[in-house]
């Protein structure tokens, strides 16, 4: 590995030579987490991205940061290029979060992305402020809140976390990109908290849908968040 970070070792780099040199660099999209989410510290983050190259991806390197890209912490480097990465959000609170990806293709050419917008890591079962007895301290305090789903895109089955923040009735819905409803994944009384819903990509009658952008809303009271969805079949 270089001191760039390219890892090697996936690429035939003898082979890559003989059509030649090559001059386009990989294209990269970051794809979660992508601007907007929120992240419970300690939580299992599956960091994703696309990467493509008009020959072949040889490594990515992983890169994160808490400041709104004033710098950024090393998390993995010469990983194939599997699309996805397993990552535990460090113990912290930021509301200025990145994710940068690097991609190398065999000649060392790059390319990257970085998430189009911030997102927070952030320990949001916070107790109540007091004057720091234990018998001061409040229940934990949520708020209502739909994560983005993971794996996304997906196939099989993805991960719907959401959170509450007082006992209501909560109502999850998909729709398909014309606004027609698909599945009701929810519809039940909650008490305040953290929960999370699948979604196996079938409809309320059970057929597998086509693949496609579809729309996850929650509705809880008043309060109502949607999330876009990519199935690929």
């Amino acid at each position: 590995m270089n001191t760039s970070g390219y890892g090697g070792g996936y690429a035939d780099e003898d082979g890559s030579c003989v059509a030649g040199q090559d001059l386009i660099p990989p294209t990269v999209t970051v794809v979660y987490p992508n601007g907007g989410e929120l992240i419970e510290t300690g939580d299992t983050v599956y960091v994703e991205w696309i990467a493509t190259d008009n020959r072949w991806v040889d490594s990515v390197s992983i890169y994160f940061s808490e400041n709104a890209g004033a710098s950024y912490e090393l998390l993995a480097h010469g990983e194939p290029n599997d699309s996805t990465f397993m990552w535990e959000a460090p113990s912290m609170l930021s509301d200025s979060c990145l994710i940068w990806i690097v991609a190398y293709d065999p000649g060392t050419l790059t390319g990257d992305d970085v998430s189009d917008s911030l997102f927070s890591v952030k320990d949001y079962t916070d107790v109540a402020e007091g004057d720091g007895d234990e018998d001061d301290a409040g229940p934990p305090r949520y708020s209502n809140y739909l994560e983005q789903n993971y794996p996304n895109p997906f196939n099989g089955m993805t991960t719907i976390p959401y959170s509450i923040a007082k006992i209501g009735e909560v109502e999850i819905h998909i729709y398909d990109a014309a606004g027609r409803h698909i599945r009701v994944l929810e519809k039940r009384y909650r008490e305040p908290g953290r929960y999370q819903v699948v979604w196996n990509g079938r409809g309320d009658t059970g057929h597998d849908v086509s693949s496609g952008v579809y729309f996850c809303r929650i509705n809880i009271g008043k309060f109502s968040q949607t999330r876009k969805i990519l199935y690929l079949r």
